[in-house]
Order: C-alpha cells, then sequence, then structure tokens
C-alpha cells in the first residue's frame, strides 16, 4: 500500500468534498413596466429590432448566422449562456425575449427577460433583469442599454405624462400646477423623485444643481422606474404650503412620491425623504443622497407584488405560445 501523504490527503478530500453549484435562486436586481397608447406597427417594429439588435451583441455566439431582426422565433445555447424569443400564436402581438450569460468569474448568471403585449392601440412593455447565484457581493444594479433608447423614442406614458430619462424642471405656478396634478393622479403607477433645486448663482440657469445629487445622471439610471422632477425655490415654498413641513423637500434633498398620495390625509413615512443630514455622518461631507434615492426606487422596483404580476404575465404568455 503507498505511503499516505499530505498531498493524497487534500486529493482525497477534494474528491469526496461536494461540487458547489451556482444556486439557483433568481435574485430581481430591476423590473420596469411601461404603458404605451396608440401603438402602431412602426413603434412595435422599432422596439423589437432594438432588444433583438441588443441580444446579438450581447450574445454574438448565439446570433451568429441569423439576423437579428428576423420575425421567426429563436431557442439557442451554446454553454451556459442561452437566447430564447418566443412569439405568441393566437395572432396577437405579443413576444419576449429571455437571455442569460455567466458574469466574468461565473460565480452568477445573469438574466435580462422582456415581455411586450400589444392589444388594440395599447402596449405593454416589461423589462426584467436579474441573476442566479450569490448574492454576498455589492452589485451594480442597471437597467438593459437598450431601454434608455426606447424611452426616448417612443412616447411611453404614466399618468398622463410622459417617461422620459431627463429630469422635469417645476419652476413656476404653471408647472407646479401640472405636478401637483401628476402627484395626485391615481392612474400614476410609477413613483416621483423631487429634487430640491436652486441655481448655483443668482445669474445662473442650471436649475438641476440639486446639491449633491446629479440630476442628469440619476434620471437615466432610473430611466423607466421613476419620474425625476427639479424642484425650485417657489415651487419648493408651494409644495411645503400644501403637504406640510413633514413632506416638505428642501434644497438638495430628495424625497420620493409613491403612487397612490392623499393630499387629504398624507403619511410621511410612504414617502421617503433622503437628504444631507440623515445620509452624512457628523464631521464629515455629507452621505450621497441619490444613492440612497436609487436603492430605494429599485427595491419599490422589485417589490414582491410586482414581481408575481410580471411572473403570472410571462406565463400566461408561454402558455399561449406553445404550438
Amino acid at each position: 500500500m503507498p505511503p499516505v501523504t499530505q498531498a493524497s490527503r487534500q486529493t482525497d478530500a477534494a474528491t469526496r468534498a461536494p461540487k458547489r453549484e451556482v444556486p439557483r435562486t433568481l435574485h430581481t436586481t430591476t423590473l420596469t413596466a411601461l404603458l404605451q397608447d396608440g401603438g402602431n406597427g412602426y413603434s412595435r417594429e422599432y422596439l423589437r429590432e432594438n432588444v433583438l439588435a441588443w441580444g446579438a451583441r450581447k450574445w454574438p455566439d448565439l446570433f451568429e448566422g441569423r439576423n437579428e431582426y428576423a420575425d421567426d422565433d429563436l431557442e439557442t445555447r451554446l454553454g451556459a449562456s442561452q437566447v430564447q424569443v418566443v412569439s405568441a400564436r393566437d395572432g396577437g402581438f405579443a413576444w419576449s425575449f429571455r437571455g442569460i450569460r455567466p458574469d466574468l468569474s461565473a460565480s452568477r448568471l445573469w438574466e435580462t427577460r422582456v415581455l411586450f403585449l400589444g392589444h388594440g392601440d395599447q402596449d405593454l412593455l416589461f423589462v426584467s433583469t436579474g441573476f442566479l447565484g450569490q448574492a454576498d457581493a455589492r452589485l451594480l444594479i442597471a437597467q438593459p442599454g437598450f431601454l434608455c433608447g426606447l424611452i426616448d423614442h417612443l412616447p411611453f406614458d404614466d399618468g398622463g405624462y410622459r417617461v422620459c430619462t431627463a429630469p422635469r424642471q417645476v419652476l413656476n405656478e404653471a408647472a407646479f400646477a401640472s405636478f401637483r396634478e401628476h402627484l395626485l393622479s391615481p392612474r400614476r403607477t410609477m413613483p416621483v423623485l423631487a429634487l430640491g433645486s436652486s441655481p448655483a448663482s443668482s445669474e445662473s440657469r442650471d436649475w438641476e444643481n440639486c446639491g449633491h445629487i446629479d440630476a442628469r445622471a440619476i434620471a437615466r439610471k432610473v430611466g423607466g422606474l421613476a419620474h425625476v422632477v427639479s424642484l425650485g425655490p417657489l415651487v419648493l415654498d408651494r409644495l411645503e404650503s400644501w403637504l406640510g413641513s413633514d413632506l416638505a423637500v428642501k434644497v438638495g434633498d430628495a424625497r420620493l412620491f409613491m403612487p397612490g398620495l392623499d393630499d387629504e390625509a398624507p403619511e410621511p413615512a410612504q414617502h421617503p425623504v433622503f437628504s444631507p443630514a440623515r445620509a452624512g455622518l457628523a464631521g464629515e461631507p455629507a452621505g450621497d443622497v441619490g444613492s440612497a434615492a436609487e436603492a430605494a426606487i429599485h427595491a419599490w422596483s422589485i417589490s414582491a407584488s410586482r414581481r408575481l404580476d410580471f411572473e403570472a404575465l410571462w406565463l400566461v404568455h408561454a402558455r399561449a405560445s406553445r404550438p
């Protein structure tokens, strides 16, 4: 019998040890739901082509030899990567995209799902991102690259207001009246992130100077998840007079007005505020208010009720797509 060495012990232990597999729990990182009134052939084809062109750039090997603009379905895989494009069989304009690929360390499998439902002249677009694997490290949460382009090009609507990827400036009485109407709209389904802004100087026109928050950058990051508005001093005063000090927004603050705001019996706890005083530490520069607001928006976007609604629609589409 050969002698037992330290190396052989290590080899035996490695052989006996169970292989570490990537956990199969899906961790959702973003979930976007957008409505478009007046959908037509052009807008629907534009949307599909942009999603599939993005997929072809992300999974070039799986799209090799295939026209990404083709209308036919697709299901292919290579190693841990896979792509699936499925259209409904009921004659309606509905299709889905699902792409999975490992990250650089192969410790996670990232998934992007797109579900498009067109009926009459109304279109619904859902975009979900998430991963399979360990959730023990800080994640960079970002929307898929195609989404901002679609929002900029197509007239998605929420509560009568255009969804956009740039901050909306609310500076005068007329703009405040419109902002107030939007906050109270029962049709609003997205949060409104209100930023307290002031010009850099008395002559400045830069009304996106919101203290520690880059209004343009955060509006781009949360495009499709929340409306971002930059409130001038007059509007900040009007807002406090209307809703009271508990729901006021100060210069440099960010307040997240959730859907369902009731101005007769407002509940401040449901509409959180992020301020430098709260985010920073004593004696140190103020904390990153924008990052705190982004985290709250993403947490709302992947709430249990939103995820259940999306999964139910995904399942209905999958059943309607079977031959």
